[in-house]
């Protein structure tokens, strides 16, 4: 729980986290309840990297509300109902968390893509230079989609998921992604990984998106947008694949469940078996915290 992490988060000398299984939803209450403890502290955090977390924007709100230094917020968000089955096993007393995860098995829970952002925009998004939002396997379990980021008025590499910007009952209500994106954006990487719907979600967002780049920003130096070969067919993929570099886009046929934020949070900590065990048993958690003199790493 995100929670019991608070007393080393708000110590001003540590820069950096780096987080699995994270849990602070306020739909959860007792299971990952979130606020920040200390009001009249202010945390030293600038990198917060965070690993099949489960986190809303309420609980994203309490501690980004505290981080005046942050400038890198990575997120990869787990399905909630499999988090909360996995904190409930862990717990060890199911009568105290079975009516609540209950209620999150029947409800669905959306997730609330647009808000969450949103949030992130509000608290940090005039110092926030990279930012990424991804999914872990979450079983068609529903998304409210991003609408704009322009509150990002720093921001300089972004990763994000096309099922984050529109689902396949929308796909003609997506807007061009210039109109979403912050102007300032230098790298851009878009992952398509669930099917030729949001490949089509893709397409409709780089829609004149060559053209618009030398007059209407964001005009970055590098974008790449990344598919899972195995989810439309050859013939789509080739079609996708024209249409998408004629927007001056690299397009690359990929295993892009793992994305690129991922691969580089997992070789940076390839050498630390604890952490691997965290990363192989969900159930477990850990943090890791950089920049403190007297506290290198702290495992929970």
């Amino acid at each position: 729980m995100l929670r019991s992490l608070s007393p080393f988060l708000a110590i001003l000398n540590v820069t950096e986290i780096y987080a699995t299984n994270c849990v602070a939803m306020t739909t959860l209450q007792d299971l990952g309840h979130y606020h920040w403890y200390y009001p009249n502290i202010s945390s030293g955090l600038r990198r917060i990297q965070v690993f099949h977390g489960c986190m809303d924007s309420t609980a994203i709100s309490h501690l980004l509300s505290h981080t005046p230094y942050l400038v890198s917020f990575r997120f990869s968000c787990a399905n909630n109902v499999y988090v909360a089955d996995r904190a409930r096993a862990s717990h060890g007393d199911e009568t105290k968390y079975n009516e609540r995860i209950n209620r999150v098995y029947a409800e669905g829970e959306e997730w609330d893509a647009g808000a969450f952002v949103a949030t992130i925009g509000e608290h940090v998004g005039g110092r926030l230079e990279e930012l990424a939002v991804t999914l872990e396997p979450r079983d068609d379990q529903p998304i409210a989609p991003i609408s704009s980021m322009k509150e990002f008025v720093k921001l300089k590499t972004l990763e994000l998921e096309t099922c984050l910007l529109g689902g396949p009952d929308e796909v003609d209500a997506v807007p061009p992604l210039t109109q979403i994106v912050p102007s300032t954006l230098e790298e851009l990487i878009l992952c398509n990984k669930d099917g030729s719907h949001n490949t089509n979600v893709m397409s409709r967002l780089l829609n004149g998106f060559e053209t618009s780049r030398p007059v209407t920003p964001p005009n970055p130096k590098s974008c790449t947008a990344r598919s899972d070969p195995k989810t439309p067919t050859e013939d789509e993929l080739e079609h996708k694949r024209a249409h998408i570099e004629s927007q001056g886009i690299s397009f690359m046929f990929e295993d892009c469940h793992v994305p690129i934020w991922k691969k580089n949070f997992i070789a940076d900590i390839d050498a630390d078996p604890v952490f691997q065990t965290s990363l192989t048993h969900p159930v477990s958690a850990m943090i890791k915290c950089v920049g403190c003199a007297r506290l290198g790493s702290l495992y929970t």
